[in-house]
């Protein structure tokens, strides 16, 4: 497991700030929202050198500038190549490739790179060479095969031997194949995104067991899916693939206006009293947000009765994350 730096301060010691969605804003009001978490005592920022094509790593550098490199730890990602490189999906099994985007993370990131992630790990295209493995028809799950012959792993092993980073992990937004998969790989931490909250518990479920078999730190992120659980505007097919989620998210509903509090806060005050994760990763996308979720946060977990109300919404067995069904089908 993961050796994360302390503080002292009891939450701030159990979250991580994403800066994802920094990339929806300007440089400048990115740069102001990482350093503000840094003063708030956050010293774990978990980024992307695919998030708005390297800015978030330009922001996240101007504060590895300025700081002491010991008071931080930086987790950054590889991948998403098919998002920023349209077309050029064959980078994904291209050790010289990937070599130049792991150079690039500790170049952008002035050679601060604790955790060195594989973006996606569930996805096909890191394992196997097979021509369908392009083709969104090819249902073959990861976990038949895996580990394979796998650039991506031996770079990042190189990277962690030659001292470009400390440790090395695996994020996904799919519970069971990241599960198998950290089955399968020397990682240090695995993150899953998307399946963590009242409803879904696949990160408890499959990914939990599977890093502690591992002995890897588990990273949860998305505990409000990306704004779903707070505008029925935002519901999208991560979560509509599933026949129970419209009653659930009635049901959380009618628990925010029973309670008297905001869905928000009732999410995440849920997350305090979750065991096992060794960090929840969250994010902001302006200092005035964050400042926010902080103070919600500082409210401590949720009343026992609303904990267990929430905790009556989940739904064994469904997982968030595009295509999840797809996955689940072929795993079967």
């Amino acid at each position: 497991m993961i050796d994360f730096p302390v503080t002292g301060d009891p939450l701030c010691d159990r979250l991580g700030f994403g800066t994802g969605r920094l990339a929806r804003g300007s440089l400048a009001n990115a740069e102001a929202t990482i350093r503000f978490a840094y003063d708030l005592g956050i010293r774990y920022f978990d980024s992307s050198i695919a998030y708005d094509h390297g800015a978030a790593h330009g922001a996240l550098g101007r504060l590895v500038r300025n700081v002491p490199a010991d008071d931080l730890f930086i987790s950054t990602k590889i991948g998403l190549f098919a998002e920023t490189y349209p077309g050029c999906l064959e980078l994904y099994r291209d050790a010289g490739a990937l070599r130049g985007v792991v150079h690039e993370c500790y170049r952008s990131l002035h050679g601060k790179v604790d955790l060195l992630q594989i973006h996606e790990a569930d996805s096909i295209v890191w394992w196997d060479d097979h021509p369908g493995a392009y083709d969104e028809d090819y249902i073959t799950p990861v976990t038949r095969v895996i580990p394979g012959d796998a650039p991506v792993m031996d770079v990042l092993l190189e990277a962690k031997r030659l001292g470009v980073c400390t440790s090395i992990g695996v994020t996904a937004v799919t519970a069971r194949p990241l599960a198998e998969t950290v089955r399968h790989l020397p990682v240090d931490s695995v993150m899953c995104a998307y399946n963590l909250d009242p409803v879904f518990r696949g990160a408890l479920e499959h990914v939990l067991p599977a890093a502690r078999e591992r002995g890897a730190s588990l990273l949860a992120a998305g505990v409000l899916q990306g704004g779903a659980y707070i505008s029925r505007d935002n519901v999208d097919a991560r979560l509509l693939d599933w026949p129970a989620i419209p009653e659930r998210l009635n049901a959380l509903g009618r628990i925010a206006a029973e309670s008297g509090l905001a869905i928000v806060e009732l999410l995440l005050r849920w997350a305090l009293s979750v065991n096992g994760v060794d960090r929840w990763v969250l994010g902001a996308e302006n200092p005035e947000q964050l400042e926010e979720t902080i103070g919600i946060l500082r409210r401590g977990p949720l009343p026992r009765d609303l904990q267990a109300a929430l905790d009556e919404l989940a739904v064994p067995g469904i997982e968030s994350g595009h295509e999840a069904k797809r996955w689940l089908a072929g795993l079967d």
